[in-house]
């Protein structure tokens, strides 16, 4: 079975890397953080190492004579690193790479450092990784990365659904993950969301982007170092709301919710935080009338305007004013309520 190692993040290599050498030797191995590493990934001391990891992530189709001209540059450094710091030069030298190595390519590296390249053991290729991660010694390292099945279907079959405290439950109901596949796509996009807290879906249509948007906010659900709300909100939503405020102007909370909520076109949920966010960017702003919510959709005005909102209890109409902002202040609102408006006496 193929090992997708081009889905870990370099950092994430090095870490994979030093635990299936540290198992392999029967050692602890330090991994380090990004920046210039004198040749060496991982280490067992840093004083006096006697295994030291040099970890390569690289497609499995590498071509063997960039990889040697990589390894020689890194075991020339490497040289010097220990020269510098009166490292014992009879440590062993392993080097993890996810390309495929033929025989050839093997006996070249090793002639490279003998003295440390000590045996066929001490080079990791995706050959030997790929016949590890069957090994049951190492299957937790391999499923700590999701490089094999195992993690993320474990994750989303503890998943109860009942405890998810979602935007919109209906997103998840019919969600089955037996028919989920673990594609090195979805293992990427996890990974990213995971990380940068951020992930695009893109594709074609029929392609799996919402059955893998489902997956990916279930995942999110359970995390357990951060409180996640998993939010379901299309394009449509917004654009639906927002036409029907061009055609009124100004509508009440009950006509927003006959209108999206009762036939199912939204759940009451989105519409409060579409609402919410509009008037957080003063895109519509909020009165109340008789106990009524109304919500107006306003013009465009200028940051140093006040605006002013007449509201006419006889026809509706929303009339709409701006006014130069006082000095010192950053913003203004003010409601009057009219019994006829100029549309009314007329």
């Amino acid at each position: 079975m193929r090992i997708p190692t081009e889905f870990l993040s370099p950092g994430d290599f090095e870490k994979f890397a030093n635990k299936v050498v540290g198992t392999l030797f029967n050692k602890t191995i330090m991994s380090f953080g990004e920046g210039r590493d004198g040749g060496i990934d991982g280490l067992d001391d840093s004083v006096k190492p006697s295994i030291i990891v040099q970890s390569k992530r690289y497609q499995p189709t590498t071509q063997p004579s960039k990889l040697l001209r990589i390894i020689k540059s890194e075991i020339s450094t490497l040289d010097e690193t220990s020269k510098k710091n009166n490292f014992n030069n009879d440590f062993d030298y392993v080097i993890v790479t996810s390309a495929r190595l033929n025989p050839k390519t093997r006996n070249e590296i090793r002639k490279l450092k003998k003295e440390w390249i000590k045996t066929d053991k001490h080079i990791i290729d995706a050959n030997t990784l790929e016949s590890l991660s069957e090994d049951p010694s190492y299957t937790k390292i391999f499923r700590e990365y999701n490089l094999i099945n195992g993690k993320l279907i474990d994750e989303i079959g503890e998943i109860n659904l009942e405890l998810i405290k979602s935007e919109d439950f209906d997103m998840f109901f019919n969600f089955d993950s037996n028919y989920i596949v673990i594609t090195t796509a979805i293992k990427k996009a996890y990974e990213c969301m995971r990380e940068n807290k951020l992930v695009f879906l893109v594709g074609h249509p029929g392609v799996g982007k919402s059955v893998s948007s489902q997956y990916l906010g279930l995942l999110a659900s359970k995390w357990k170092d951060k409180p996640v709300s998993v939010i379901c909100r299309s394009v449509e939503d917004t654009d639906n709301i927002l036409e029907m405020f061009q055609k009124e102007k100004s509508i009440s909370l009950d006509d927003l919710k006959n209108r999206f909520v009762e036939p199912k076109i939204m759940n009451q949920t989105t519409l409060y935080r579409i609402l919410e966010r509009w008037k957080s960017e003063k895109m519509i702003y909020e009165i109340e009338v008789e106990k009524k919510r109304i919500f107006v959709l306003c013009d465009h005005h200028h940051e140093n305007e006040g605006i002013q909102i007449s509201y006419c209890k006889s026809c509706e109409n929303v009339q709409e004013s701006h006014f130069p902002l006082p000095e010192n202040a950053e913003h203004a609102e003010t409601v009057q309520f009219l019994k006829k408006c100029e549309h009314c006496k007329k």
